[in-house]
């Protein structure tokens, strides 16, 4: 039996050519039966179909799941400067020391 297509994929470096065999293989069978050959769902095959379709051959590589904006990221100007760590003593406190970060 051979691995199921998602296993395949995550441990794979570059899937790009799994992928173009399985637009190959969904011309020639058919979306359903290449869903059961790669062992994979009919959404998966019609996703890569679908990519294929609209952007040709660099629709099969991996598009950036990285997030497009993060609200809560530091600004780039505050990013660039050095932090100094100032420590205050507290009143009688067994636990770690307070401290504070100024940006100078």
């Amino acid at each position: 039996m051979s691995t199921p297509y998602f296993t395949l994929v995550r441990e794979m470096r570059d899937a790009y050519n799994h992928r173009l065999r399985l637009l190959q293989s969904a011309r020639q069978c058919g979306i359903k039966p290449t869903a059961r050959l790669f062992q994979t769902t009919v959404p998966t095959v019609r996703k890569w179909w679908r990519r294929n379709q609209q952007q040709g051959l660099r629709g099969l590589l991996e598009i950036s799941r990285a997030p497009h904006h993060q609200p809560g990221k530091t600004p780039a100007a505050v990013e660039h400067t050095s932090p100094t760590v100032v420590y205050r003593l507290g009143g009688m406190s067994l636990g770690t020391p307070n401290f504070e970060i100024v940006i100078r």
